[in-house]
């Protein structure tokens, strides 16, 4: 394993010196700090033109989750599909799949490799869910957009000490994160630090089973495949903020993280029927260390009152080094295959931006601006095979540079008319290059332009009431990444129709989507809530993986196949109960409901779905806040089973999920808490399933996973 570029750890104690050594102070701001942040967001989401939901610090932390995507599971209209192995984890808004949603940190795209599951709540200040675009954070966002927002420096002190242990499925569980921050006259600081470490343990069952032409059955065979993980992760961030003159503000925000996975996979195969793979056992060990820093600096320039000017530029390094040495055996337990597997991988953006805004009037707000985004990333990959006589070793020794430049210009104007209307407009321009060479490939290079105008209006109907009803019709797109458009093939261990080789395609064209989306939000009672969501969109140029069989060797390829049109309608709910039951407990009541539809007419139907696109999903949810020093809350999220035919004979099943989270929290006094939860407790089985068709007959792999429950006891300090 190659020695890492850098070790945050060691600027954590650094950090941590730095915290001891500081006075505490204010002990009771924290915990009103938590009900402004409360009552900002539900302000930032009422004054919003387009559909945005912001999620504070509060809300991300409650469970006592160690990593954001585990706290965005509980969210309303979001679902998490875990990466595995290492990889990062697919977020999905409207039910859409990987590269729908648009992710950003800080405002910025968030960079090629970088693994969402990493970052802590407890480095994150807010999480913004816009599900309809706006000019100046892009419109790479054909459902939506995630903007994480980590922690920022605040007007007064702080100190604040987390800590928790618990159990995966039986493994240990255990972090810690810690934050300070401090103000002078011209000067603010934060500082926050999160550790983790998680062991896991799983199973999965694989059962292949094969019919000819005919239907009779010629393959039957079970794989059961046993996997340990361990996971070490450590997070620091920081944000020091100057305001130099009255005029001029100047902040660096920075992030240093490191992440060491570690996994080991067994797994065998017993044949009843047919001939058997080639490796019929095997062995496959997985480590890989993760590095990534990232500073930006922002400079803000008040012009006038009523003026303003804005640049920043952010520099990213990440790299990646894996190793992955596999041993695989035949039928009769004999190695013959000792292959080991060598990745590095570094990526460096630089990101520049600088914007105008002008205020003409108390409610009327007008922005343009330009960026430029260049990022270098270096890929190799060494394979050395040690087989048995009679076999080929496939020797490989790969390098790629991709280079992937991306310019923007945009502008904007958010407008309310009066008491009742608001308007915005906006278009944004990108302009999309990527060259891509190799020791083993042709090179690739690729430009994509898009122009996306927007267009977005909110009325409210009554003077004395927060209700509004909002509409907005925009153009997004979704480039192809890198890897669709490398020619670059990833060989799979034992290749078949439901475990194919996949190599991209140069020729890939961008997905053009426009976008209708309504959105009411109605108020009752005193504080209770409900909104209610509906959307339609047309998507040209849908990317859809076709896989056909070469010479025996099954290749799976994107393309782009024509039309697909998405529907979908939400619905949110919030209500206070001793609202509606005037003497009952201080509980809130939530719940939301979601339905998506999709169509691709370039797959022949039924079941001609975008895939893994998620068709439904609800949330119930209730939190307690005792007058004494208790609370506790439950969220029950359901995620309904899909089938969609994503090629010409290629079916693709995904089963039922049901998942229970509680908490219960014990202020022991003002600065002291202690919170006790439990995640996935009723731990269902991971249910999926592949199938492809063809001439020869159909071929089906059922796989099924048990899954483990979390449990945690945190105590949280506010020194």
């Amino acid at each position: 394993m190659a020695t890492p570029a850098f070790h945050p750890r060691h600027v954590a104690v650094l950090a941590l010196l730095a915290i001891a050594a500081s006075p505490a102070r204010a002990a009771d701001v924290a915990v009103q700090a938590v009900d402004v942040v409360a009552v900002a967001a539900s302000a930032e989401h009422q004054a919003a033109v387009g559909n945005k939901t912001v999620i504070g610090a509060a809300e991300l932390t409650r469970y006592a989750d160690t990593s954001l995507t585990d706290a965005l599971r509980r969210v309303p209209g979001l679902t998490i599909e875990s990466g595995g192995g290492g990889a990062d984890a697919v977020i999905r808004l409207r039910g859409l799949g990987s590269g729908y949603t648009q992710v950003l940190l800080n405002g910025d795209p968030v960079p090629a490799g970088f693994n969402l599951a990493s970052i802590s709540p407890a480095a994150i200040e807010r999480v913004e869910i816009l599900r309809t675009p706006t000019a100046d954070l892009g419109t790479q966002a054909i459902a939506g957009t995630i903007n994480i927002i980590l922690k920022r420096a605040v007007h007064s002190a702080s100190r604040q000490f987390k800590a928790s242990a618990g159990a995966d499925g039986g493994r240990p569980v255990v972090s810690a994160s810690v934050q300070a921050s401090d103000k002078s006259d011209a000067f603010s600081w934060i500082l926050a630090l999160a550790a983790n470490r998680d062991h896991a343990r799983g199973s999965t069952t694989l059962a292949l089973d094969g019919r000819d032409a005919d239907g009779t059955r010629d393959l039957a065979w079970l794989t059961r495949q046993e996997g340990r993980e361990f996971t070490m992760r450590e997070d620091l961030t920081a944000e020091m903020t100057w305001n130099a003159t009255h005029a001029d503000a100047i902040s660096l925000t920075t992030l240093l993280r490191h992440q060491h996975y570690r996994s080991d996979l067994d797994q065998r195969t017993d044949v009843a029927l047919g001939a058997p793979p080639t490796y019929s056992s095997g062995a496959l060990g997985y480590e890989q260390a993760q590095n990534f820093a990232r500073a930006k600096l922002d400079w803000k320039h008040t012009l006038s009152d009523d003026a303003s000017l804005e640049f920043d530029l952010s520099g990213e390094y990440a790299s990646r080094h894996a190793d992955a040495p596999f041993l695989g055996y035949d039928a009769s337990g004999t190695l013959i295959d000792t292959q080991s597997v060598r990745g590095t991988l570094s990526d460096r953006p630089l990101v520049a931006n600088a914007r105008y805004s002008l205020a003409m009037g108390e409610a009327h707000n007008v922005q343009v601006g330009v960026g430029d985004i260049e990022a270098r990333r270096h890929e190799s990959r060494v394979q050395t095979e040690v087989v048995a006589p009679g076999r080929v070793p496939q020797d490989i020794d790969e390098a790629y540079l991709s280079v992937v430049r991306r310019r923007s210009a945009f502008a904007q104007d958010e407008w309310a008319l009066d008491k009742h209307w608001s308007v915005y407009w906006g278009a944004r321009w990108e302009g999309l290059s990527t060259d891509t060479s190799g020791k083993t490939i042709t090179r690739v290079a690729n430009h994509f332009d898009n122009v996306s105008p927007i267009l977005q209006a909110a009325w409210k109907p009554w003077d004395a009431a927060d209700d509004k009803l909002r509409v907005s019709l925009a153009r997004t797109y979704k480039p192809p990444t890198t890897r669709e458009l490398t020619p670059r093939r990833y060989v799979a261990i034992n290749n078949g129709p439901t475990s194919p080789d996949t190599q991209g395609n140069p020729d890939l064209r961008p997905e053009l989507a426009w976008g209708l989306d309504l959105s009411f939000d109605k108020s009752f009672l005193k504080n209770a809530t409900l909104s209610v969501t509906a959307f339609a969109k047309h998507i040209d140029g849908v990317i859809i993986n076709a896989l056909s069989e070469q010479d025996g060797t099954w290749i799976s390829r994107p393309v782009n196949a024509g039309v697909a049109t998405v529907q979908g309608v939400e619905a949110e709910l919030k209500l206070p109960l001793p609202e509606l039951l005037p003497g009952s407990p201080d509980i809130t009541l939530s719940a939301d409901v979601a339905r998506n539809w999709s169509r691709v007419r370039g797959v022949p139907g039924p079941d001609n779905t975008l895939a893994r696109q998620t068709p439904f999903t609800a949330t119930l949810g209730a939190d307690w806040t005792a007058h004494g020093p208790w609370g506790a809350g439950a969220t029950l999220a359901f995620t309904g089973a899909s089938r969609s035919r994503v090629g010409a004979g290629e079916i693709d099943r995904r089963g039922n999920q049901r998942t229970l989270d509680v908490y219960a929290l014990w202020h022991v006094d003002k600065s002291t808490s202690v919170r006790l939860s439990v995640s996935n407790a009723l731990h269902p089985m991971d249910v999926s399933g592949t199938s492809v068709t063809d001439a020869g007959g159909t071929v089906d792999q059922r796989s099924s996973s048990p899954t483990t429950t979390v449990a945690r006891l945190a105590l949280e300090m506010t020194l």
